[in-house]
């Protein structure tokens, strides 16, 4: 009985240091959050620690628009940028895993009436950025272009250097094989991405909301549309001292 009381004793002992050290190790991540929050002037963040799949940490800061002071919640959403691209590449391996395309294949395979030097594309030298394609500066603003339109004007120029041989980071890349996707798959990227990635992984928030330009309802011009993103927060950079709101395109 003596033992089994002292077990219980060393047990306990232990869950209290350890219930100890979690309370240490957490106010120190709070103090460096907060200290890096006022250091870097972020409005506000989420964050969650997750270890061997079980989140230890959930913890929401500060304000997702400055302007209405609304407070940032564990639905609200950020932009993510070329985060996108994590997005991009777990449907690239659900679709390699299904078998419905192939690293080592010419993207000619899935995109027809490319110029020679294109066939020597791989989808291996989109996903690695090494493709050699041009980046779209100058069709970037015509967002009433569709994909088709944005794919012949990028086949139009010559590559900037030979596929494989060059690592240069950009998006055009990884707008061809979004396209690519959308072939095989017969859906909009956008959907595809909802239905193939965030829906199965149980991710409800979030959407996409890539801006584009669309006749005027009232006539006279146009105007540009963006979906519909509940709780979106809004971006903001510190420009000398100034909070200023900032736009991705």
């Amino acid at each position: 009985m003596k033992q089994i009381i002292l077990l219980c004793l060393i047990l306990i002992s232990c869950s209290t240091k350890k219930q100890d050290n979690y309370a240490k190790i957490n106010q120190e991540v709070e103090n460096f959050i907060i200290t890096k929050m006022d250091e870097l002037k972020i409005p506000g963040l989420a964050i969650a620690v997750i270890k061997d799949g079980e989140i230890i940490k959930k913890s929401v800061y500060g304000y997702g628009n400055l302007e209405w002071e609304n407070k940032v919640t564990e639905h609200s959403n950020f932009q993510i940028a070329s985060s996108t691209k994590l997005l991009t590449s777990t449907l690239l391996l659900k679709t390699i895993y299904n078998r419905k395309i192939d690293l080592e294949n010419s993207i000619s395979t899935y995109i027809d009436s490319l110029p020679e030097e294109w066939q020597k594309i791989k989808v291996k030298h989109l996903i690695s950025h090494s493709s050699g394609i041009p980046e779209m500066d100058q069709v970037e603003s015509e967002s009433t272009l569709t994909a088709e339109d944005v794919i012949n004007l990028l086949i139009a120029k010559p590559l900037e250097y030979k596929p494989g041989t060059k690592f240069v980071y950009g998006q055009v890349e990884y707008f061809v094989l979004a396209y690519i996707l959308e072939k095989i798959y017969n859906k909009p990227f956008t959907q595809l991405i909802k239905d193939e990635v965030t829906i199965p992984m149980n991710m409800n928030d979030g959407a996409y909301d890539m801006e584009k330009k669309v006749g005027s309802p009232l006539g006279g011009g146009t105007y540009t549309q963006s979906e519909f993103v509940k709780k979106k927060v809004s971006t903001y950079y510190n420009d000398n001292g100034t909070m200023v709101k900032y736009k991705f395109y």
